[in-house]
């Protein structure tokens, strides 16, 4: 016990790198919610938006045995692989039940999501150890269930990035924000989303 928690410490003290991970796979919630706002709102009120603090408040987010089921897509193709590159995928967001979002921005939302997860995917963590067996599906959907789909015109508007963007790069909006998106998009999105930027600059 006591060599785990200097290993805990010891990667706590490590600079996180989490920007080489997001924005190739996976986009983190937060961009989803640039045009899914009712869903982002709603998951925003459930224990998933809420994971890895439950883990910093017991200085346990690098506890290597807990981490990946408090985060997004780790472990996965594109997703985080250590809990020092969770920057922008923690808790367990949009695409642990939806799938990764890169390909959906990319294609201008037409690229297929996972609308409805499966039970599967819940057990991945879930699975009667980790959660001492308190899953139960019928009760644990109903908790973070969105409910139907909004109609277009009560979506969110189009991502501005704007808010996305990390704050430093906001109050100079165009260089800094040209190296974000070189650096955390997909090339097939960054042209999009440049026309965005372009946009916005001219209001």
């Amino acid at each position: 016990v006591e060599s785990a928690k200097v290993e805990i410490d010891a990667l706590a003290a490590r600079p996180n790198s989490g920007s080489a991970v997001i924005g190739t796979t996976y986009i983190g919630s937060t961009v989803c919610g640039s045009c899914h706002a009712v869903q982002h709102k709603q998951w925003s009120t459930t224990p998933h938006a809420r994971a890895w603090a439950t883990l910093e408040q017991t200085n346990r987010s690098h506890d290597l045995d807990c981490w990946s089921c408090h985060v997004t897509g780790a472990g996965l193709p594109g997703g985080p692989t250590h809990p020092t590159q969770v920057t922008g995928l923690e808790n367990v967001g949009c695409e642990s039940c939806h799938g990764p979002g890169a390909a959906h921005v990319a294609a201008a939302g037409k690229a297929p999501m996972t609308r409805t997860p499966p039970e599967s995917t819940c057990v991945q963590c879930h699975d009667g150890v980790k959660d001492e067996g308190r899953f139960e599906a019928a009760v644990y959907f109903g908790k973070v269930a969105h409910g139907g789909r909004e109609p277009p015109e009560r979506r969110g508007p189009a991502p501005s990035f704007r808010a996305i963007v990390p704050t430093a790069c906001s109050s100079h909006w165009g260089a800094r924000s040209s190296f974000w998106l070189t650096t955390h998009l997909p090339q097939r999105a960054r042209g999009h989303h440049q026309t965005q930027i372009e946009h916005r600059r001219d209001v």
